[in-house]
């Protein structure tokens, strides 16, 4: 479980690093850093930092992957195709 700010902040396309989550795992696999290891969290920020190019491309990797799959069009369609 995670909250809905996650996705609203990777559609301002920027990145998320945050604690472990099942959730976001679960969504989002490894575009976003999440750990409970210090030390991971640590190089995940600081590649962001380092490595423009890396930057550049999770943000637009992250941001396509909410427009494509996360918007609340898909959440109302899947409830529709539901019920």
């Amino acid at each position: 479980m995670f909250s809905r700010r996650v996705f609203e902040i990777l559609a301002s396309n920027t990145p998320v690093v945050s604690s472990q989550s099942l959730g976001m795992s679960n969504f989002f696999g490894d575009i976003l850093t999440v750990s409970s290891d210090f030390d991971v969290l640590k190089n995940g920020i600081s590649k962001y930092f380092e490595d423009e190019q890396f930057y550049k491309k999770n943000r637009l990797y992250a941001l396509r992957r909410v427009f494509e799959n996360h918007t609340y069009h898909h959440r109302v369609k899947e409830i529709l195709t539901r019920i």
